[in-house]
């Protein structure tokens, strides 16, 4: 759902449609029936939304707006939020996705966490990316004004999660890093070069991209259970819960005994730092 500390920067004032699909699993996330489309309509409501922001994206029918970046709307968090309008004008179902450490601000890599929307037809959808308030600290930004350049890559899929496109997406003109980096600060890497040697490049973007899940469902979840309104968020705690299941499935799935010496240390490694992970969500 979106706050209404934001509607202003999508031009909304009212709604007057909302629209879901509903969809069954079983306790382990596979989809015993396709979803159905639901719509309801509010008698004599008037909505529009505004399609006026920068295009940062434009191909074959699929649009990607930015429309301005905000601070957290709950005055205790300090994360700060690129807001984009998705839009699909093509005949197929898109899924939009921020693509796993892909995200620098001001030249450094940092920590977001963000929901995609999937999309039928015709339709647009908003696209939150919200910075990490502790991430940002790190690398000296403090507010939406110290925020000068950003580079991010979407990933654009069907509904069967295809790749069909990658957006690499820039605001403002891209820096490079200057020397006054401050202290702790990761690189385009970000990665400990001790602790991936050996490892198979697959392997490795396989668990990361797990651990990136979980990073994502552990802020969500710290977000969820710190929010005054959780029944607002209920659609995307529906969301993360199947997709926690399917993660853990996959986990489970993998054959450690096949492994190398160096993929094993380093399945470890990262299965360690998610059960921290899913310890503090749980918190």
């Amino acid at each position: 759902m979106l706050d209404m500390a934001v509607w202003e920067a999508y031009g909304l004032d009212a709604v007057s449609e909302i629209s879901f699909t509903l969809a069954q699993e079983d306790g382990n996330g596979n989809t015993l029936c396709d979803g159905s489309p639901v719509t309801l309509a509010i008698p004599d409501a008037e909505a529009a939304y505004r399609s006026d922001g920068d295009v940062v994206y434009s191909s074959k029918g699929v649009q990607i707006l930015h429309v301005g970046t905000e601070p957290d709307a709950f005055g205790s968090s300090d994360d700060n939020h690129l807001l984009f309008l998705a839009e699909n004008g093509t005949e197929q179902v898109i899924c939009f996705e921020a693509g796993y450490d892909t995200l620098s601000v001001n030249g450094y890599m940092a920590d977001f966490f963000c929901i995609g929307p999937t999309l039928a037809p015709g339709r647009s959808g908003v696209l939150d990316v919200e910075l990490r308030g502790d991430s940002l600290a790190k690398i000296g930004i403090g507010s939406v004004e110290d925020i000068k350049t950003v580079e991010l890559t979407f990933e654009l899929c069907d509904d069967r999660y295809n790749e069909l496109d990658k957006a690499t997406v820039t605001l403002g003109e891209a820096d490079q890093p200057t020397e006054d980096a401050p202290v702790g600060a990761n690189g385009a890497n970000g990665a400990n070069g001790a602790e991936t040697d050996g490892v198979s490049p697959d392997f490795k973007e396989v668990m990361d991209s797990y651990e990136a899940f979980f990073d994502e469902y552990a802020a969500f979840m710290e977000k969820y259970q710190n929010s005054g309104n959780p029944t607002s968020m209920l659609m995307d705690y529906l969301s993360f819960l199947s997709r926690y299941a399917e993660a853990m499935q996959k986990l489970d799935d993998i054959d450690t005994d096949s492994l190398s010496a160096a993929d094993r240390a380093y399945y470890t490694q990262v299965m360690l730092r998610i059960s921290g992970k899913l310890i503090s969500a749980a918190g």
